[in-house]
């Protein structure tokens, strides 16, 4: 047939005609020419309309196995082979990605008849042959998260791109799974597939990484990210009958969900410059000021953000009394820190700020910075031009 590409829309007008009073329908190419271009459509130009389902899946049946004669086929070991039924052995040997175009018939007969996978509503994982998945990624995921939810250990014979083979690890017990491409080249559908256990369960399970205990537990690690080991083992065999290898899985299961948390925060240094930029645009007469470590050229480090809002500096000047307060305080996030503020006292005898910086370090360096724009702030407002003001530090309070 014809590769996908080059299929199109075939006008062909039907003629209906009563012959020894049976029904025959033929059908004429609209375009003399189609006939030769498509194999599918006989040399006479005329195509066979079945009664009959079964007869429709038997052609296309036959043309798959027409197909698979002159194909190369990467068969599978020698053991493999000779383990499981005759069917679920050209199953497994069948692990070539054919090209959809190759053959159409086969890509509509093997994946129109598979099962799309879907998780349960609580998220149980319930697997059968014929079922089918978008890409290799997702079938592997599943096969992980059923052989933690069913308590057992498999070995993986072959895990490949192009074939998956797994049997349980226990020596004896009958359970197997092979999975392998469809047509298409992608998705992934399973082929062998025998569900019997014989062996015992168990709480142990090596698939249950630090990746995975970390994907399990990141809602509780994002609200809690000192969650102790005790409540994280008792999350788990609470809710996957699971018992941790050691405590060094839930070290790491723990510090990947604050590294992905945290990872977020770092991304949000990037925005700082355009968001002083936009908060300079919105605010005409606001004051923001940042500096960055200038040796990382290709990628400099913060170091300091001032920021005074416009709205701040006419409240201070129409509506408080020339007083105002300096403190620092350290920031106990990721990141560190301290936050120097200055605020003032209004009419109703309330804080009022003023203005506030996030520094390194408190030091004489860092306090100079945040002061000398401060005063360069008042210093540009006219009604405050030499006008005294009183000054009080943390280290003045009674």
């Amino acid at each position: 047939m014809a590769s996908q590409t080059q299929l199109g829309f075939i006008d062909i007008d039907i003629q209906h005609s009563e012959r020894d009073g049976k029904s025959n329908t033929n059908t004429v190419p609209a375009r003399d020419n189609v006939a030769g271009e498509e194999e599918g459509i006989h040399s006479e130009g005329d195509v066979v309309i079945s009664e009959s389902n079964d007869e429709w899946y038997q052609n296309i049946e036959d043309d798959e196995n027409e197909g698979d004669s002159e194909s190369n086929l990467d068969y599978a070991d020698e053991e493999e082979r000779n383990d499981g039924s005759e069917s679920d052995q050209l199953d497994e040997s069948y692990d070539q990605i054919v090209n959809v175009n190759s053959n159409e018939e086969i890509y509509i007969d093997r994946v129109m008849r598979g099962k799309i996978f879907e998780r349960a509503a609580d998220g149980r994982v319930q697997l059968e042959k014929g079922l089918l998945f978008l890409d290799v990624n997702e079938f592997r995921e599943a096969l992980q998260d059923y052989t933690i939810q069913e308590g057992f250990e498999i070995q993986r014979i072959k895990n490949e791109k192009a074939r998956v083979t797994a049997r349980c690890a226990i020596n004896g017990c009958t359970w197997r799974i092979h999975a392998s491409p469809t047509p298409d080249g992608f998705s992934y559908k399973i082929k062998t597939y025998n569900s019997d256990h014989n062996c015992i369960r168990t709480t142990r399970n090596s698939n249950a990484n630090s990746t995975w205990i970390a994907k399990r537990l990141q809602s509780k690690l994002v609200d809690d990210p000192e969650m102790s080991y005790c409540s994280m083992k008792a999350e788990l065999l609470e809710k996957y009958g699971l018992e941790p290898a050691n405590n060094m899985q839930l070290y790491r299961a723990r510090r990947r969900v604050k590294e992905e948390n945290q990872g977020n925060h770092a991304k949000s240094y990037d925005k700082l410059p355009a968001w002083a930029k936009l908060a300079r645009v919105t605010n005409p007469g606001s004051v923001v000021k940042m500096e960055v470590d200038a040796r990382m050229s290709a990628n400099p480090l913060f170091k300091r953000f001032f920021v005074c809002f416009d709205a701040m500096k006419k409240g201070f000047v129409r509506g408080c009394r020339p007083w105002f307060g300096f403190d620092g305080c350290h920031l106990k996030g990721t990141y560190g820190g301290v936050l120097l503020s200055a605020v003032a006292i209004d009419g109703n005898k309330g804080m009022f700020p003023i203005a506030f910086a996030v520094v390194e370090v408190e030091c004489m360096d860092s306090w100079n910075f945040f002061l000398r724009l401060l005063y360069e702030l008042l210093a540009s407002v006219r009604e405050w031009k030499d006008h005294p003001l009183t000054i009080m530090s943390d280290m003045q309070k009674v």
